[in-house]
């Protein structure tokens, strides 16, 4: 499979920096490594996912210089069989297209501690903190886009983030307000969403973690979720050597 880096437009606006990705699903090798080199040449920063965590590419990938491991990802699974738990909850809303709203604005900024970029030491704490805010800023008015979140007074104070591609519902985002973590909220969220799933005849569902984010893990574990692959996330700085 022949290597090739993708530039990553929405990664440009965030760092303001020339940015590529690359997907690796091959046991790499030195002529890979040049490979690699060569076509970094035109890239600031690249983000680089070793799938499945083939181990023998760890080496070859550290060969590049500065290039480091920011993140385990895991990605789970689920296939719905029986008939999930429905939840009436009346502040609990789902809604796609949703208009843009400030409390998801905030809780974005205030609750993420798992993420990639806080692990890079070339990125400032100040762009990766508006990383998530920006994911969700574009969702708002995207009907392929669905909020399901929890709402006290005029105040939301927990949401879930997810699409549809194919037959799989796929969640993006998860949070909750640090005052409410711990009290079942995630819960209903999640049940809420396979609610959803049964309601639209749709069994499968997917998510992503990082394997630092233990109670994220629990809690999808919890309903059922299996762990289907692990990836090991690098970023890449050419012109730092």
């Amino acid at each position: 499979m022949e290597l090739y880096i993708k530039a990553t437009p929405w990664d440009n606006h965030i760092f303001q920096l020339n940015t590529g990705r690359l997907l690796i699903e091959q046991q790499l090798n030195l002529y890979d490594i040049k490979t690699i080199q060569e076509q970094s040449k035109m890239y600031d920063f690249i983000v680089i996912k070793n799938d499945n965590s083939f181990m023998t590419n760890h080496y070859y990938l550290s060969l590049l210089g500065h290039a480091y491991i920011t993140d385990l990802q895991m990605k789970f699974t689920l296939t719905q069989k029986t008939i999930p738990s429905f939840d009436n909850t009346p502040n609990i809303i789902i809604q796609n297209g949703l208009s843009f709203q400030q409390d998801i604005m905030d809780l974005s900024r205030e609750v993420y501690r798992y993420s990639r970029f806080y692990n890079d030491p070339y990125i400032p704490k100040e762009q990766a903190d508006i990383v998530y805010q920006t994911w969700c800023k574009d969702s708002f008015h995207d009907s392929q886009k669905y909020y399901i979140y929890y709402q006290k007074g005029t105040h939301i104070l927990a949401y879930l983030l997810f699409y549809i591609r194919e037959d799989t519902i796929i969640t993006d985002l998860q949070a909750t307000h640090k005052e409410l973590q711990g009290q079942g909220i995630g819960q209903i969220l999640l049940t809420k969403l396979l609610a959803f799933g049964y309601q639209n005849n749709i069994t499968k569902f997917q998510m992503g973690t990082q394997a630092s984010n233990k109670p994220m893990i629990s809690l999808y574990q919890k309903f059922g979720y299996h762990l289907k692959e692990t990836s090991t996330i690098y970023h890449y700085w050419p012109e730092k050597i």
